[in-house]
């Protein structure tokens, strides 16, 4: 299939809309697998087992299951940017309860590898944090930036993927203005065993710089526990 980045809005004027989750015709999101998706609903400390050195407290909204994986993925790999108001709106429930007692929270979006941005045109998740200022006023700051190529991750385990991931990100000139004793909260979409959340925040306090106050991490879903 000929694959043009960057045209998913393009496409929703052309092609009418279909649910992400189960094909049928005439709504993104149809009514039964909007209820799916509800009941998925699990707001909830999340630690993968076992967790990484440096992983930082992380919030999930529900499993990586179901109806709610099938639209994680369609967002990202299938140019279903359509799907961005449902998502923010999870990741919002999940950013609302991480951010509760903070006094001025900092959002920052993991980050996509150069050669996605290429292949898709966009930030997928950068895209979803934005909407939710939408939701409520709250800081983003997309300082995190890949530093190295790393591997595919399908089929890692938890020791091959902190591995794999060591030392691949870094910060963006003139991040330590913004991350200087601020209170940051990481979020991405899916959470595994928890490498990527952990590398994140190893970067947030490079040597050298003065680094955040606290490091947290919002999350839409979870996969199941893995060794």
């Amino acid at each position: 299939m000929l694959h043009l980045p960057g045209l998913g809005p393009l496409r929703d004027l052309v092609w009418p809309a279909a649910c992400a989750a189960c094909g049928v015709a005439g709504r993104v999101l149809c009514p039964r697998c909007a209820l799916d998706v509800a009941a998925q609903a699990d707001l909830r400390w999340h630690s993968p087992t076992p967790p990484p050195p440096g992983f930082p407290p992380t919030l999930t909204w529900g499993g990586y299951a179901g109806a709610l994986r099938r639209i994680v993925v369609a967002h990202k790999d299938e140019e279903r940017t359509d799907l961005e108001p449902v998502l923010a709106a999870l990741l919002g429930d999940v950013v609302e309860a991480v951010i509760d007692g903070l006094d001025d929270p900092v959002l920052v979006p993991m980050p996509s590898s150069p050669a996605s941005r290429r292949t898709r045109g966009r930030e997928p998740l950068l895209d979803i944090t934005r909407r939710i200022r939408t939701i409520r006023p709250v800081r983003i700051a997309p300082v995190l930036r890949i530093v190295r190529r790393v591997r595919d991750q399908a089929g890692l385990d938890h020791r091959e993927r902190r591995a794999n991931l060591a030392g691949s990100m870094g910060l963006v000139r003139g991040a330590e203005r913004v991350l200087a004793g601020a209170e940051v909260v990481l979020v991405d979409d899916v959470v595994t065993t928890g490498a990527t959340l952990a590398e994140a925040r190893r970067a947030l306090h490079t040597e050298g710089l003065r680094g955040p106050r606290s490091v947290r991490a919002g999350v839409i879903c979870a996969t199941a526990r893995r060794m």
